[in-house]
């Protein structure tokens, strides 16, 4: 496998910003070009065909018709006999019938040279304006004007042998299902050869309004909406087409297109300190609704974009408090609920349809409940130099690594916690310290997935363990 990904962007930005009596106001306009070129090369080693022929045969529990030809055929007749002048699959002993065998690959098979090219041009008009209602009441309100269009161009090249005998016999690779996919992967599926190219354009509107209202200097809340945008573009991937011997309707630039993401998010919080106690305490209530979101998941054997509706809400809250010189304590906490409104689902192979994620669940890497907080005391050891200790911790609560393997690769709750000491000149030209993180040395994962062609296996990729190190800095 070899991959080579190179983007080049170019982007221009102007603005112009002044006040007027009560009113600060600022307009602008924004450009970027943006070329990413993606070459990828995908092909099989010498083990392929004796790794196909073993699922195979443990997929049929051993009860196989025939047996492993030693030629360098694979996948032994599971379906037992093909009518030849059909190319269909018909039971042992059907007349004028023969048994049949997948060729197999020749090693160095697969994706000889897969070339995509997307280009972005975007581009954007917008203002952002707060006006001084009265010494107390602040209105903001901001407007963002989008266009975007994307291109996709491709030329797909590769030669494996067993996705050219489905395309001659039929059926068969229907028949067969998930185990055809073993030897006809859509990676490597040489049925979406071929030059294609598609493009697309959006215009929309995003933008926020806001009121902040200050009932005392050291006590304000505020309320707000904004609807935020993220442009669709395309899945740069061989793997998305619709597959025709897999019950689809063939390659089509448009299947590898994912929408645009909408969010309309509404919050209501405040923000106070209280002086006297050298203490801050802010909060917020968030409410978010997004259409098209946007999320990358894993579809047994790679790795996509997909849209789905979301809602979210929750809660935040920070605070910090300074109850002795050179001492800061902070703290944080966060409820979230993040669930889809629909689950998705993707072709299975075989004409049908999988579940890929549910809907009415938490959304994947999204705890419920974090916990933040955090001690730093800065002291004196002399004129020129100052002592630093510092210790923080998070805690999360229990959330799902991937949607193919919930309650198999989930994380429980866990806590991190990491620590620093050091010393640092008085007027902060430089400091060293050692620090060490997740000093406890907890376990816990990063990203989860399937593992290709092997139902019921999963691959975890652990977060950083126990690590200590020290480290220099200087400011210049």
């Amino acid at each position: 496998m070899a991959r080579q990904l190179v983007i080049e962007t170019f982007t221009q930005e102007v603005r112009l910003q002044d006040t007027y009596g009560n009113l600060d106001w600022l307009v602008g306009a924004f450009y970027m070009n943006q070329k990413t070129t993606y070459t990828d090369t995908i092909r099989v080693g010498t083990q392929a065909n004796l790794y196909t022929d073993l699922v195979a045969a443990g997929a049929a529990g051993g009860q196989i018709f025939g047996s492993l030809d030693p030629t360098g055929t694979q996948i032994p007749s599971l379906l037992g006999n093909i009518d030849p002048a059909t190319g269909q699959p018909v039971p042992p002993g059907t007349p004028g019938s023969v048994p049949f065998f997948v060729p197999g690959f020749q090693p160095g098979q697969g994706q000889n040279s897969d070339n995509w090219e997307q280009t972005t041009n975007a581009f954007a008009l917008f203002t952002h304006n707060e006006y001084a209602v009265s010494d107390r009441l602040t209105a903001t309100f901001g407007l963002r004007a989008n266009y975007e269009e994307k291109e996709i161009e491709y030329d797909l090249n590769g030669t494996v042998t067993p996705c050219s005998f489905f395309a001659q016999q039929p059926g068969v690779a229907q028949a067969l299902g998930q185990l055809a996919l073993l030897v006809c992967n859509p990676a490597i599926n040489t049925e979406f050869n071929g030059t294609d190219s598609d493009s697309f354009d959006d215009t929309t509107l995003s933008g926020t309004a806001k009121l902040a209202y200050e009932f005392t200097p050291d006590f304000m809340t505020y309320a707000s909406y904004s609807r935020g945008y993220k442009a669709g573009g395309y899945n740069l991937d061989r793997q998305g087409f619709d597959s025709v011997l897999f019950g689809g309707d063939g390659a089509q630039p448009s299947d590898l297109k994912f929408e645009a993401e909408t969010v309309d998010a509404y919050e209501l919080g405040w923000k106070a300190s209280f002086p006297n106690a050298n203490a801050t305490l802010n909060g917020a209530l968030f409410y978010q609704d997004v259409s098209d979101f946007q999320e990358n998941l894993f579809s047994g054997s790679n790795f996509r974009t997909f849209n789905s509706d979301v809602e979210s809400y929750g809660l935040e809250l920070d605070g910090s408090l300074s109850p002795v010189e050179g001492l800061t304590l902070q703290g944080g906490y966060a409820y979230t609920k993040a669930e889809r409104k629909d689950g998705i689902t993707v072709p299975d192979g075989t004409g049908g349809v999988q579940a890929l994620a549910a809907g009415g669940v938490q959304l994947t890497n999204v705890p419920e409940h974090v916990v933040t907080t955090q001690g730093t005391y800065v002291f004196g050891l002399s004129e020129s130099l100052n002592g630093r200790l510092h210790l923080n911790a998070r805690y999360n609560s229990e959330s799902a690594l991937a949607e193919t393997s919930r309650g198999l690769t989930d994380n429980d709750g866990y806590v991190l916690v990491g620590a620093r000491a050091g010393i640092q000149s008085a007027d902060g030209r430089w400091e060293f310290s050692v620090f060490g993180e997740n000093i406890t040395d907890e376990y816990y994962g990063m990203v989860a997935f399937g593992v290709p062609e092997q139902t019921g296996t999963n691959a975890v990729y652990p977060g950083v363990p126990a690590m200590y190190g020290a480290e220099l800095k200087v400011n210049f």
